[in-house]
């Protein structure tokens, strides 16, 4: 199984804190423009360096990835794909440093940024003037722009 968890993982969503650090985490991999604005802005209140937000596009080789958020990172970019290419070696992995609560907290997590995801981009939900800032800011360098979402 790839998920054993008996715990609602909206429970585990009301750390904010905690929510905000994975948002970021996941949201190269999970995330259009819009969610990656707002999930920058959120880290980097929630006290993520914002040098490890801009590098979080180089999760596998930067140094200021932990194994476990490679770990994390990796299954959110294999789940994120369509169609699914998430693994039973990219839970195995996630295993190594979450227990099955977590885990399913971070299917629900690029569950829910699927959804917000598909109904920004085909809305083209207008991005507010902070997370378009810090994005524009943080993230531009390494390529963002805020596409449809002006």
């Amino acid at each position: 199984d790839r998920v054993n968890s008996a715990e609602p993982p909206f429970r585990f969503f009301l750390n904010f804190g905690y929510r905000a650090r994975l948002l970021k985490k996941l949201e190269k991999a999970v995330c259009n423009r819009y969610c990656q604005a707002h999930t920058s802005t959120a880290a980097a209140h929630a006290g993520v360096d914002p040098d490890k937000v801009a590098a979080v596009w180089e999760f596998e080789t930067d140094d200021r990835f932990s194994d476990a958020e490679r770990a994390a990172l990796r299954l959110a970019f294999h789940a994120g794909q369509v169609p699914n290419a998430a693994t039973d070696d990219d839970f195995a992995a996630c295993r190594k440093h979450y227990t099955d609560d977590q885990l399913a907290a971070i299917v629900a997590t690029i569950s829910t940024f699927g959804y917000l995801n598909r109904w920004n981009d085909t809305v083209a939900t207008e991005l507010e003037g902070l997370p378009h800032q810090f994005a524009t800011d943080t993230l531009g360098p390494q390529g963002w722009t805020p596409g449809n979402h002006t």
